[in-house]
């Protein structure tokens, strides 16, 4: 068989013994490691047409994807049996196409060797690999070449040094360091130069998160192994006719905006897909957008993965444990039995449900559980009173590999938008509801903080005098049945209580006309207002002073603090408030 080097003499390359004798340790790399089968990507912006001919002529079972972008090059044949070449107007389209890339075995980087351009290559491109894949760096002389010097700061051997050192750094250096670049280190097993060539290893598995478009175009480039099943943008926004207010004006313009744009709805599908508990599941390398519940913010984020560069995260054991065959709507949470995090984005997704369901008669929804525990029995009960049986609820408590999975945009995303049609699925769980009872008598109900709970309000006795006089009934929704609580909701007109989850059953409510919901200044949640916009619900939100407040940055100790009610600056908004009630 000819060696790559032999093709490369052929063509007179400078990658070949001619010169900088690179191809010999690619061919050695390649057969040493995957007997010459495996996934080649080549950044050529020198030669980029006759390394797409030595690659697939000498790895003719491989994936070769030859990448370039330089100008004044005419591809007349873009493909060689499983070999292909794209060309771009420049590096920064490069860079962007970059998502669709995949994970991949091996690297090479020969690019225009400017030094943004390498640097800018690897970081966006390294992660890529495979665990054990290697990214090769050629001419690493470029460094020395002042023309190749456009930006300031580290060149790509100085990156890599920093990265070498953060291997073997202390604990306390590598809290000192480049969240970037450390990121990037614990997924570097070995640096290797030879000459003017490196060869970075990759260890471990990382992968790229997903937003909802990406996922849905990605799938449709066939980057994304998966299927669109259904998808409508058909509704672009919604306009809430609800009146919305507050005794803090500058929240509720920032806060209460009744204009919500709404993103496309859709349904994907997915052959073996892996779940891990807290709402993490990928395909592939890639985090699939149902992992990230808050989808629309600046950071795609979820509490059970790391961050490193440029929307790349890593798990602590990927490894499915448990193959599940069957078909399941995946409706699983970061915070698995949490009530307010149930109601609102796992409720959200339920609309999937029967439109599968009549196609699909074995489907069973797929939610996850803290190790050694069952579902909660209030969320059994939600998905009974929606009209999923107990049999079709599967749950889990490790990563387990599913062998058709659902996915369906939610209809509800906290702190961003709620669809109109939300309110449908909130109808037919309350009208699914067997048994229960209202504990109020009459259409005043008054919603108390849990006394072990967290956010309280430290002098709340004159303002719950205020609501006793006023006529609400005071009600604590945990010491009752999930069925009482509905109940209890349904039949008040007026609902009034401390900002947080115990409110928010009123989404299941069909009589209710007024909420006052009120909480701390740094409790920047707007669910009622996405619960009251929704059900047309007239909202007056009271904001107390928080005892920690948000700094430069949002703060979850500030969103958790305990607060006072400013007597002296709302008790007259509130008195306003109870008075339009009579």
């Amino acid at each position: 068989m000819t060696t790559l080097d032999e093709l490369g003499k052929k063509l007179k390359l400078q990658q070949s013994s001619l010169n900088n004798n690179y191809l010999m340790t690619y061919e050695n790399e390649i057969v040493s490691r995957w007997s010459g089968e495996c996934d080649i990507v080549v950044i050529s912006d020198d030669v980029p047409l006759e390394m797409l001919s030595i690659f697939s002529e000498r790895f003719p079972l491989s994936k070769v994807l030859i990448l370039t972008y330089k100008k004044n090059i005419n591809i007349l044949n873009d493909s060689i049996n499983k070999a292909k070449i794209i060309q771009f107007p420049s590096i920064n389209e490069l860079l962007e196409w970059s998502i669709n890339l995949g994970s991949v075995d091996v690297i090479i980087e020969h690019s225009s060797n400017r030094k943004s351009h390498k640097l800018n290559l690897f970081k966006k491109l390294f992660l890529h690999l495979k665990e054990n894949g290697l990214y090769f760096i050629e001419e690493l002389h470029a460094k020395f070449i002042n023309s190749l010097i456009d930006c300031e700061g580290d060149d790509i051997l100085d990156l890599l040094n920093k990265i070498s050192h953060l291997s073997i750094a202390s604990k306390e250096q590598k809290d000192g360091s480049d969240k970037t670049i450390l990121g990037i280190s614990e997924h570097v097993n070995k640096v290797t130069t030879i000459r003017k060539l490196a060869i970075v290893e990759k260890q471990g598995h990382t992968f790229k998160g997903l937003r909802s478009q990406t996922a849905c175009d990605l799938i449709k480039t066939g980057s994304l192994i998966g299927t669109n099943i259904f998808y409508s943008n058909s509704l672009n926004s919604f306009t809430s006719k609800n009146r919305s207010d507050g005794n803090i004006k500058k929240f509720v313009l920032s806060q209460h905006n009744p204009v919500f744009a709404i993103p496309p709805t859709y349904i994907n599908k997915y052959e073996y897909a892996c779940c891990a508990p807290g709402q993490v599941v990928y395909v592939g390398n890639y985090l699939l957008p149902d992992t990230f519940r808050m989808q629309y913010q600046k950071n795609l984020s979820n509490r059970h993965i790391r961050p490193l560069e440029n929307h790349f995260y890593s798990l602590t054991d990927p490894s499915p444990t448990l193959d599940l065959d069957g078909d399941f709507l995946y409706l699983d949470s970061e915070y698995p039995s949490h009530f307010g995090h149930f109601t609102s984005e796992v409720v959200s997704r339920l609309w999937a449900w029967k439109q599968l369901k009549s196609d699909l008669v074995n489907l069973k929804v797929l939610l996850s559980v803290k190790k050694g525990t069952s579902i909660p029995s209030y969320a059994k009960k939600i998905l009974n009173s929606f009209g999923i049986a107990d049999e079709d609820i599967q749950v889990f408590d490790d990563v387990v590999r599913v062998r058709t999975l659902y996915t369906a945009s939610p209809y509800y995303v906290i702190g961003g938008h709620v669809h109109p049609e939300i309110d449908k699925i909130w109808s037919t769980i309350r009208e699914g509801v067997i048994g229960g009872e209202s504990r109020i008598k009459g259409d005043r109900l008054f919603i108390a903080r849990p006394v072990s709970g967290v956010r309280k309000c430290l002098n709340p006795e004159p303002l719950e005098k205020k609501f006793l006089d006023a006529g609400f009934e005071f009600f604590s929704p945990e010491n009752y049945s999930w069925e009482d609580q509905v109940r209890t909701f349904c039949q008040a007109k007026y609902i009034a209580g401390y900002s947080g989850s115990g409110l928010f059953n009123t989404m299941f409510c069909d009589n209710t006309k007024h909420l006052i919901s009120m909480g701390a200044d740094s409790y920047n949640s707007i669910n009622d207002h996405l619960i009251c916009s929704a059900k047309n619900i007239d909202l007056d939100y009271i904001w107390s002073d928080s005892l920690v407040k948000h700094g430069k940055s949002w703060s979850l100790k500030a969103f958790m603090s305990d607060y006072n009610f400013n007597y002296e600056r709302d008790e007259e908004y509130l008195d306003s408030v109870l008075k339009k009630l009579n």
